[in-house]
């Protein structure tokens, strides 16, 4: 199993809907999300302006904001996660160093 990142990514002005039907619906919130590597995510939690949406209940919102973060929020995510794993590891002592 890969080893994994646990972080807390907050979003603003995220678009749920967009085109020129809608004209857009941004919101704000955050998410738990489990990173996997270096290009793999996984959504756990999530708030969106100040409600907890439930994965079964809420599936609509759920996926959507899912996808709207896969889309728009991809690299920010993982690099979030990766500036987090340097940030704890750093705390608490641990060096990266060569095996070669």
């Amino acid at each position: 199993m890969a080893a994994c990142t646990h972080i807390t990514y907050a979003f603003d002005d995220l678009m749920l809907l967009s085109g020129e039907k809608f004209g857009g619906m941004p919101v704000s919130g955050k998410a738990h999300i489990a990173v996997y590597g270096d290009d793999e995510w996984h959504l756990r939690q999530l708030w969106i302006d100040g409600y907890e949406i439930d994965r079964n209940a809420d599936a609509w919102a759920w996926n959507r904001a899912h996808a709207a973060l896969e889309d728009q929020c991809h690299d920010d995510i993982l690099e979030t996660a990766a500036t987090d794993g340097r940030d704890l590891n750093a705390a608490m002592g641990f060096r990266f160093r060569s095996v070669a």
